[in-house]
């Protein structure tokens, strides 16, 4: 059975409709190893008991959400300038927590950026054209042609807004990433034999 080397994490961020949550849990099943989407929530929602509906409302965003008054951090004693940066701390103390489990795959979150220093972290973006992630939109979520693209358009913009927020890269752009996959070209299967045949090619499977 194929081994993945201890401190390697595998990131996915992905435009919206270009099924990047499904390619992950295929190289996951593949490789037996965590995959982490929703579940991220789930775990910070336990760990700072805040409810998980409220904390569901804030993933992914842009900085700026949140008026800055004065939060306690969830986590600690800490106090900061705004809830919206508790929140951001609580992010990376899960993110931090599930690598420290062993090799996963993390949907999103910014994990690449929060873990590179500490892991071996092969990033991997998602992406496919426009028609095929609205094709995809419309099949999935019972919406017509214009109300995909309105949904595609305003989930991809939340998602490189929070992504490129940092100053530490831009969503979506190839340099900024180990390797970029078009779904639509290659399908599910096909983008998790990709990924999984990148981790052989790198030597970060044994």
């Amino acid at each position: 059975m194929k081994k993945v080397k201890d401190n390697t994490i595998i990131t996915i961020g992905r435009a919206y409709g270009s099924r990047g949550s499904q390619i992950g849990k295929k190289v996951a099943d593949a490789l037996k190893i965590p995959i982490y989407d929703k579940e991220l929530l789930a775990l910070e929602a336990d760990e700072s008991k805040i409810d998980i509906e409220y904390l569901s409302k804030f993933s992914d965003q842009k900085p700026g959400w949140l008026l800055r008054n004065a939060a306690f951090n969830p986590l600690t004693s800490e106090r900061y300038e705004s809830f919206e940066e508790a929140l951001i701390k609580l992010q990376e103390k899960t993110l931090k927590h599930v690598a420290e489990q062993g090799p996963c795959i993390i949907i999103g979150k910014r994990a690449d950026k929060y873990l590179r220093e500490e892991y071996d972290v092969v990033s991997v973006f998602i992406h496919a054209s426009l028609e095929k992630r609205i094709e995809r939109v419309m099949e999935r979520d019972g919406l017509s042609k214009s109300e995909s693209i309105d949904k595609i358009r305003k989930m991809d913009k939340s998602r490189g807004g929070y992504y490129s927020s940092y100053k530490d890269g831009v969503w979506g752009y190839a340099e900024n990433y180990k390797l970029c996959i078009n779904s639509g070209d290659l399908g599910v299967d096909g983008s998790a034999e990709m990924v999984i045949r990148y981790l052989e090619l790198t030597g970060r499977i044994s």
